[in-house]
């Protein structure tokens, strides 16, 4: 069986997804671990995004839902990496383009439910209305929170730290719904009878969960021994 190039690189990208995104949510925040996972997570993801972005918009058929969730990871991912690369906190065209960028994924969000909404089978592809509610909540919960940091003139200290972790965070738990979830075809055929694969899902969902609550609650990034949070870069 041969596959295309897109399709080999999609694959590629996607398991080095996996294990830099594991690396990077387990490593002490802010160390050089993280920041070297974390920039090739950013990449690999990015390059996973994207390609999978492309197939389900030319070579699947009727899968543009897919592809409105694989830009929201897009999104996600790019606020979140320019969130801590940004060390002067000044505001730029990079915010406002990426707040521009929110917007249009809210209204294709909206556009998507309303089609699936008013379809003969009550789908946009294979996703119901209330799927596109959701994304299209979240991003706007980005757009929102984006507009906030535009209009205060930068974000600073832990609120800076949550901006970067719950958005990143949450790329990583699309890809890995894709990943174990989605493509349960690509797993022997042992392992889906074990019914473990929601488990990454599940470990993610409550680390995102454990390190915002952790880091809002007392600016720590490491569940050893650390000091409060000084700088992040």
């Amino acid at each position: 069986m041969s596959y295309s190039p897109i399709v080999l690189f999609h694959v590629v990208f996607g398991t080095i997804v996996v294990f830099a995104g594991f690396a990077a949510l387990f490593a002490r925040k802010g160390n050089s671990l993280h920041r070297k996972t974390g920039n090739i997570f950013f990449v690999s993801m990015a390059g996973a995004t994207m390609s999978g972005m492309y197939l389900s918009s030319f070579v699947s058929i009727d899968n543009m839902g897919t592809t409105l969730i694989g830009a929201i990871a897009l999104y996600m991912i790019c606020t979140s990496q320019w969130t801590v690369k940004n060390q002067s906190g000044k505001i730029g065209y990079i915010d406002f383009g990426l707040l521009l960028f929110a917007l249009f994924l809210v209204s294709i969000a909206a556009l998507f439910a309303w089609q699936a909404a008013n379809s003969e089978t009550g789908l946009k592809g294979v996703y119901p209305p209330f799927a596109f509610y959701i994304f299209g909540g979240i991003v706007a919960l980005g757009a929102i929170l984006d507009a906030k940091v535009i209009y205060q003139k930068g974000i600073k200290g832990k609120f800076r730290i949550v901006r970067h972790l719950w958005r990143m965070c949450f790329a990583f738990l699309l890809a890995c719904i894709s990943f174990f979830i989605g493509q349960p075809q690509i797993w022997p055929e042992a392992i889906q009878q074990m019914n473990i694969l929601p488990a990454p899902v599940i470990v993610v969902f409550f680390l995102l969960i454990v390190w915002v609550i952790r880091v809002l609650a007392t600016g720590k990034t490491s569940f050893g021994r650390s000091k409060k949070l000084q700088s992040y870069s």
